[in-house]
């Protein structure tokens, strides 16, 4: 029996786990059976194929009951393995870097000390053998599953293949500037699947002994099967991402209302798609917006939802202005209805985004620079080719038949049985 176990964060929220949706209909066509292990006690309620199961086991020890008692339990079990006290030396030695940077690492050893035990402990009590296990994410979990295989005599026979994001990749967005067991993780993965050439070539510099083993396999997004309608006149905006540090709302405030001030005729409209704790300055800074910019904050939206926007309000860009990302999924569902984009080129953005769909900016932008590429669509003619260029960019590389099948065809590769 080919059976999948697959290791993600929750299902299905979140834009990563949107993602992971749109995928699971390949899995669950290629597998027998499928055991979706959540981080994160929340099943949703969305339908999922006959042959996919939801295991809370992790999730409820993780996040039930006595649950700092419990990860304790975890942390002082784990102390029996070598590599948890090498990795606790190197979080004493950064002690030396201060007592803040000091403190972030050894929290960060504790959480990857005690997650990493509890999935271990909830992987080797499934009823069923796995044929490969599937991390969604680059968590601690991966550590979690290898110490689960080698409990079940399955370490070397079973592969781990692990995908890896933006969050989940950079230790420079880490609060510790440092992933835990990483190393020996690397040791461990039969593969790790980049959503972009720049995360490969970050992960490569770093482990050069595994480079073999780090590839990129992009994400996909299914076709919507409709186009973005574009707006006849002024100038309406779209942005989706949550309300935090790295991904500077407040820049695309600041262009926005330069714009209105050097266009006051011309009617500007804004909508923005997440929350989170950077909000309430965000609604602040807006008060003091030109009379010609009307602003619509929608919350957090389901995927289907932003989709839904996508086909009945017409925009004329969207604008992402992070400091880090991947590649993000609010522009590869931009560009599957032809809507182009305006961003910074850190991460992954230089190699979805370039001056044939959109506005690629430097990256760390000037508000001028922010204000020509918004200026540049108020002529609706010459913006145009933008939108089919967009499209093309999507059916190119971002499919979810095609970058999925391929995916799903190399796991059914790497079955061990």
């Amino acid at each position: 029996m080919r059976h999948l176990v697959l290791i993600t964060a929750t299902f299905p929220t979140g834009p990563g786990e949107t993602f992971l949706e749109t995928e699971l209909p390949y899995l669950a066509a290629a597998f027998d059976k499928i055991t979706i292990m959540l981080a994160v006690e929340r099943a949703g309620s969305r339908p999922i194929p006959a042959n996919v199961t939801i295991d809370l086991h992790y999730a409820d020890r993780r996040w039930k009951g006595f649950r700092q008692w419990t990860a304790c339990a975890a942390a002082l079990r784990a102390l029996r393995r070598a590599e948890t006290w090498r990795e606790l030396g190197k979080a004493l030695m950064s002690v030396g870097e201060g007592p803040r940077q000091g403190l972030l690492r050894l929290s960060e050893w504790f959480r990857g000390t005690y997650r990493s035990e509890l999935f271990a402990d909830a992987l080797a009590q499934l009823p069923d053998t796995p044929t490969v296990c599937y991390h969604y994410w680059f968590t601690p979990e991966v550590l979690g599953t290898y110490l689960g295989l080698v409990r079940r005599g399955l370490a070397g026979r079973v592969p781990i293949i692990v995908r890896a994001h933006g969050g989940d990749l950079y230790d420079e967005i880490q609060p510790s500037n440092h992933f835990a067991y990483r190393d020996q993780m690397m040791r461990y993965i039969e593969r790790v699947c980049t959503v972009s050439a720049f995360g490969r070539d970050y992960l490569a510099v770093r482990f050069p002994q595994q480079a073999d083993r780090i590839k990129v396999r992009r994400l996909g997004v299914s076709n919507p099967g409709f186009r973005n309608p574009q707006p006849e006149s002024g100038l309406s905006v779209l942005s989706v991402s949550n309300v935090i540090d790295t991904k500077r709302v407040d820049r695309i405030v600041d262009a926005l209302a330069e714009l209105a001030r050097r266009r006051p005729e011309v009617p500007i409209r804004w909508l923005h798609v997440g929350d989170g704790p950077l909000m309430a300055s965000i609604r602040e800074r807006c008060e003091e917006m030109p009379a010609n910019v009307s602003i619509t904050f929608s919350g957090r939206l389901r995927n289907a939802e932003v989709f839904a926007l996508l086909r009945s309000e017409p925009f004329d860009c969207l604008v992402n202005a992070s400091t880090s990302e991947g590649i993000p999924v609010s522009i590869m569902e931009a560009f599957s209805t032809g809507l182009p984009v305006i961003a910074p080129g850190v991460g992954g953005i230089p190699e979805i985004l370039d001056e044939s769909c959109g506005h690629l900016l430097p990256t760390n932008p000037r508000r001028d620079e922010f204000v020509a590429a918004l200026s540049s669509y108020l002529d609706k003619r010459t913006s145009a080719p933008d939108r089919a260029g967009a499209y093309e960019v999507w059916a190119r590389r971002y499919s979810a038949e095609v970058n999925y099948k391929k995916f799903v065809e190399e796991l059914l590769i790497k079955n061990a049985y």
